[in-house]
C-alpha cells in the first residue's frame, strides 16, 4: 500500500562456511536485482491475490540464483525468464 520500492538481493554459498575451519576460503556470492514496485493492492485483497505478489517477489529473487537454488519456483522463474510470467513494474 505504501507503494515502497522492492530491490531483491539474493546470496548464496554461505551453507561452505565451514570450510573457513580447513583454511580455505568458501565462494560465497551476493546479487542484487533491479528495483521495482508491487502493482497496488485494492483494499481488501484476497488471500490468494497477496500470494501472488508475493510469489512475483520470490521469482524475482530466484532469478539472481543459480539453477540449483531455485527449489520449487523454478518453473516460475523460467517462465518469466522467457518472458511468459507477469511482469511487476519498474521503478520509474
Amino acid at each position: 500500500r505504501t507503494k515502497a520500492i522492492v530491490v531483491p538481493v539474493a546470496f548464496w554459498g554461505v551453507e561452505r562456511i565451514s570450510d573457513w575451519k580447513r583454511l580455505r576460503r568458501p565462494a560465497c556470492r551476493l546479487t542484487i536485482g533491479n528495483p521495482f514496485r508491487l502493482p497496488a493492492l485494492e483494499k481488501g485483497a484476497s488471500t490468494e491475490r497477496m500470494q501472488q505478489l508475493a510469489d512475483q517477489v520470490m521469482v524475482r529473487i530466484g532469478s539472481l540464483l543459480p539453477d540449483g537454488y531455485r527449489g520449487v519456483y523454478a518453473d516460475q522463474i523460467a517462465a518469466y525468464q522467457n518472458g511468459q510470467a507477469d511482469e511487476l513494474l519498474p521503478v520509474g
